[in-house]
């Protein structure tokens, strides 16, 4: 009989082994260097990591170190961590023996016509049991293995979106930033702008109550003072904005903006896009190293439910004391001890186990399918970022050039004007295109190092890991 019973057990196992079948093929995965674009291959250590430190502002640096710390994305991301860290070691505990220590009293009549002879039989009896229960999985198809193994690398994806929270809210605190040296280099300039507008009224003023001008033209310039004073209570305003949009972003209320000063920001050395942009530093984009954890977690997921259809072994033991009577349960004859195997062989579940493989294989083409878009969009990014920054480069060449030659003309208005060969109306006249050429400077330099920024981001910000740089390319 043992022999029948053992060859049925090897057949049926066989049986589901074959019903387990290969599985669906995975989905292939995208190396970012097949993807066209700006990506090379070479060796770059563009970005660093603290990158913001470049632009040498202590109160931005305050900033995004409270940020870091405070911000309620960053406990969040933390707490996720933390969440997959206790999954992932409760998910390797199965693995090992467990112990669990029983104790049960219980007060019962037993039946005059059952099982229990006189004199019990008939009577109220206090039974108790003291025992240490022992078990073991042997995993023999690997599958809390896999399991384990899955919820660890969706440990080490939470660790990736941790650095990947990091690397959102710096950039996102050193772009409002560069915002808000925007907001008060142009409050300067409207402020420029409101005296160069007034005196110009000023000037008309006089020249009409002496005859030399009509009323249109002195309408005309008080109006452009009016808005000249309307522009610098505007920008007034949206610093204010600004600076509350800053303190959010620091994880800190309105408080915080009221104590920010101007930016003190400088525009780090070798400012010029790096000439080679190599793939590998992909590999330092946490949402890409996430995205490949997660490929790997949904791999194991497979294998785990693939597992199920396999037997498995679990070894159970126990000792300990179990007597009817408590003033014998803890006496050296009743002592209870036993060892056994308890085999687990799947039959017929009704496709449940086949639908679980099925969904653990779609699972995993998922997360490959999400990995290949990160890095189509990883790549997309890294495009626009370095376009764009040759672009706002080209364009400060020539406003510079443009504002260069503003100012000397300008200034030769101002000559002629002390000299009385103008007036200074005339050389008023030409603050404003000056004045406009000065505000495209702003706002390309702002633009210019925000898309610095970006580029920063689109390349991981520093970050690395050495499990999947390599891969990336």
């Amino acid at each position: 009989m043992r022999y029948v019973f053992s060859c049925l057990a090897a057949a049926g196992a066989l049986c589901l082994t074959a019903c387990a079948g290969p599985g669906a093929p995975a989905l292939p995965l995208t190396p970012p260097a097949s993807l066209s674009g700006p990506l090379a291959q070479g060796q770059a250590a563009w970005p660093q990591g603290a990158w913001w430190r470049a632009f040498a502002d202590p109160q931005l640096d305050a900033l995004i170190e409270r940020a870091l710390a405070d911000a309620p994305s960053m406990q969040l991301a933390r707490a996720r961590l933390r969440q997959a860290v206790a999954v992932g070691e409760q998910a390797g505990a199965a693995l090992l023996p467990g112990a669990a220590l029983n104790a049960d009293v219980t007060r019962q009549r037993y039946s005059e016509h059952g099982m229990v002879p006189p004199p019990m039989a008939g009577s109220w009896r206090t039974s108790g049991q003291l025992s240490l229960d022992f078990a073991y999985d042997l995993d023999l198809a690997g599958g809390e293995r896999a399991r384990r193994d899955a919820a660890q690398d969706r440990a080490q994806a939470a660790g990736a979106d941790e650095a990947g929270a990091r690397l959102l809210l710096s950039a996102a605190l050193t772009h409002a930033y560069w915002g808000l040296e925007r907001l008060h280099a142009l409050a300067n300039l409207a402020g420029e702008s409101q005296a160069s507008a007034e005196r110009a009224a000023a000037l008309l003023g006089q020249r009409q109550r002496a005859g030399l001008a009509h009323a249109g033209e002195l309408a005309a310039a008080q109006s452009q003072a009016a808005a000249a004073r309307q522009e610098a209570l505007a920008l007034a305003e949206q610093i204010t904005l600004q600076r509350h949009a800053i303190a959010a972003l620091a994880g800190q209320g309105p408080a915080l903006a009221n104590t920010l000063h101007r930016p003190q920001l400088r525009v780090p050395a070798g400012d010029a896009l790096p000439t080679v942009l190599p793939a590998a530093l992909l590999g330092r984009r946490p949402d890409i190293v996430a995205a490949r954890w997660r490929v790997e977690a949904g791999g194991r997921e497979v294998d785990s439910a693939r597992a199920a259809f396999y037997p498995n072994i679990n070894l159970l033991s126990f000792i300990g004391y179990s007597a009817i009577g408590m003033s014998q349960l803890l006496q050296s004859a009743s002592r209870v001890a036993g060892l056994g195997p308890a085999l687990s062989l799947p039959l017929f579940d009704g496709g449940a186990r086949r639908a679980a493989l099925a969904g653990a294989e779609a699972g995993r083409d998922a997360q490959i399918a999400q990995y290949n878009q990160t890095v189509l969009d990883a790549v997309r990014e890294v495009a626009d970022q370095a376009a764009s920054l040759r672009a706002l480069a080209a364009q400060s060449r020539q406003t510079d050039t443009a504002q260069t030659q503003a100012a000397a003309a300008r200034h030769s208005a101002q000559m002629r004007a002390r000299a009385g060969l103008a007036s200074e109306l005339d050389a008023l006249a030409l603050d404003a295109p000056w004045l406009a050429q000065r505000r495209q400077a702003v706002e390309l330099n702002t633009r210019r190092q925000q898309a610095r920024v970006g580029l920063i981001k689109a390349l991981g910000g520093g970050y690395a890991s050495s499990d999947f740089a390599e891969n990336a390319q």
